[in-house]
């Protein structure tokens, strides 16, 4: 399975502070073309959740969360 690419999840962080939902989408579309593992699939689901709903403040802690956990390793 890969990995999830940071500076991917890095831009769409980014374009929680501009509420750009479509971009957001976008990315999120692209990331979701992969084959992950469980954890990370478990994250996407989540995140998507959160887009749904177009909850950035949620959507950016999530990103926040998994980059530094990702970063770390």
């Amino acid at each position: 399975s890969q990995i999830i690419d940071i500076n991917t999840l890095r831009s769409m962080r980014e374009a929680t502070y501009l509420e750009d939902i479509s971009l957001i989408k976008k990315l999120y579309k692209e990331i979701c073309t992969g084959e992950y593992g469980g954890e990370d699939m478990e994250f996407l689901g989540v995140l998507g959740k959160s887009i749904e709903k177009k909850d950035y403040v949620e959507i950016n802690e999530l990103l926040g969360t998994y980059i530094s956990l990702k970063s770390s390793l």
